[in-house]
């Protein structure tokens, strides 16, 4: 009964999360065509306070739900984990507390710092950067031991979505650079415009994303594949391609052109539609890219294990809803999207403790392997994939360990210096390992 109050109580906490970003980045789009809007500044500075409460709560809460599950899985042993875990609730204490910095400087000076904004943008994204590129480098020796085109599919979703958020982290620190220091109140901009090295990065921004957002589109559809013989193919291929109509929106210099008409006759309301409808796709998009990890989830029976991988997709999820930081060069008073900005460590941090939190549980449990491997289902044999690569990571350590203790104890007793290097053993181990795959011996 615990283990369900802690799913309900993780999946309202991630509600909670995804609503207030949604409503965060909507407004921050539509900013100066609201009402108060820029006109009131109270209502404003209450609204940017009321996100500052609701981010801190539900980062501690969500932190507390994912510290007893790592204690339950690794219980007193010590494990990446548990490190990564003590420093990414370190950032976002931090995180925390910048953002009631920026609020005390609005209250008291009615201004707030570029500089400030910079940092926050940094500390997050940097914290995102390094849980992405523990995930990344954990598939590379996934797909070097197990050599699944599956495990490449998502190994490959994950360093296009790492290389766009160091892309993303430099574009958005160089523009804010150019900005001025104190930002004070004023009615905003709907759109940053950019030049020179600042145009360029925010092209390379572009493509990075387009590729980020298409890959993982193709990993999901390629897990999800086999459900086109339960919905048909027809309204299969319908509900999945329908998120790849988001891209359409960055081809925004080809776009408009087509829609000046609409757009010369009322230009308020074509930006609100055409605002809300790519916002919607996008949204739409990191939803259905959660449902990979879900139809996972679905297959299986043990808890602990779908619980990981729910968090897999709550995590994969809030990231693509929450690399919007763009919005914060529009320098909005207060500056709304920052709230959103402050995700991305904690959401890359659900999609590498979910993973690798699976991998680990399957890879402890030789039923739940069985059950994976005869199960004919394409949804779970990207964990399987992973545990069994797992598995055989651990082993390898393990046995490399044992040799290298053996030849060391032998060289200390005869005072003979062996001739095995730590290659040679390396290798040897990895022989005795494929030994045994090769000859099915139960792991």
């Amino acid at each position: 009964m615990g283990k369900f109050d802690s799913d309900v109580t993780m999946f309202i906490l991630i509600v909670v999360s995804i609503i207030t970003l949604v409503l965060e980045t909507t407004i921050a789009r539509l900013y100066i065509f609201l009402y108060p809007g820029p006109q009131s500044l109270q209502f404003n500075i209450l609204l940017f306070g009321s996100g500052i409460i609701i981010f801190s709560l539900s980062h501690i809460l969500i932190l507390v739900n994912i510290r007893k599950r790592l204690k339950g899985l690794f219980k007193t042993s010590q494990h990446t984990l548990k490190t990564v875990f003590r420093i990414i609730s370190i950032v976002q204490f931090m995180l925390s507390g910048l953002l009631v910095l920026v609020l005390f400087q609005i209250l008291i000076d009615l201004s707030y710092k570029t500089s400030l904004i910079i940092g926050i943008v940094s500390v997050s994204y940097l914290s995102g950067i390094f849980n992405l590129a523990i995930l990344s480098e954990r598939f590379i020796r996934w797909i070097h031991s197990g050599r699944s085109y599956i495990s490449l599919l998502f190994g490959f979703a994950t360093f296009s979505i790492l290389l766009n958020t160091i892309i993303t982290m430099i574009f958005i620190v160089m523009v804010l650079l150019s900005q001025p220091n104190d930002i004070g109140w004023h009615i905003g901009i709907l759109s940053a415009t950019f030049s020179g090295i600042n145009d360029t990065l925010r092209q390379y921004y572009s493509v990075s994303f387009i590729i980020a957002y298409v890959v993982t589109w193709f990993a999901t559809v390629t897990v999800l594949r086999t459900n086109s013989y339960r919905l048909g193919k027809v309204r299969f291929w319908a509900f999945v391609v329908l998120p790849l109509l988001y891209i359409i929106g960055e081809f925004q210099v080809f776009i408009l052109p087509l829609l000046s008409e609409y757009r010369a006759a009322d230009p308020v309301t074509f930006t609100i539609i055409y605002t809300l409808t790519f916002n919607t796709i996008k949204f739409a998009g990191a939803f259905f890219f959660g449902i990979g990890f879900w139809s996972m989830a679905r297959m299986i029976e043990q808890k602990s294990l779908k619980s990981f991988l729910n968090i897999s997709a709550y995590g994969l999820i809030l990231l693509f809803v929450t690399n919007q930081a763009t919005l914060l060069l529009n320098t909005l008073f207060p500056p709304l999207g920052l709230m959103t900005a402050c995700f991305v460590g904690l959401s890359s941090f659900l999609l590498l403790v979910g993973t690798y939190s699976a991998a680990v549980s399957v890879s402890n449990d030789a039923r739940i392997r069985k059950a994976i491997r005869t199960s004919v289902e394409k949804e779970s044999q990207l964990i399987g994939d992973i545990a069994d690569a797992e598995m055989q990571i651990r082993l390898n350590a393990k046995v490399y360990s044992m040799m290298h203790k053996l030849t060391k104890g032998l060289q200390e007793d005869t005072q003979v210096e062996s001739s095995l290097t730590d290659e040679d053993i390396k290798n040897y181990t990895n022989q005795v390992i494929q030994e045994l795959v090769r000859r099915k011996i139960p792991k």
